[in-house]
């Protein structure tokens, strides 16, 4: 929770934002018109540990 509070907070994004896109990052990933900011927050902190692990599937 504090790295997600802190990575909120870093990009000036509702938590409840950040944790929304981080799960829909983790789903398919897709852009959706909701949470635009919190999107690319979440792709520039977590998006490379996801990119890694569908190379592996």
């Amino acid at each position: 929770m504090d790295e997600l509070h802190s990575a909120a907070i870093r990009h000036k994004v509702p938590v409840f934002a950040m944790a929304w896109a981080l799960v829909h990052l983790a789903g398919d990933g897709e852009k959706t018109p909701s949470f635009v900011d919190a999107q690319s927050a979440a792709r520039h902190e977590w998006g490379p540990l996801f990119k890694s692990a569908a190379l592996t599937r």
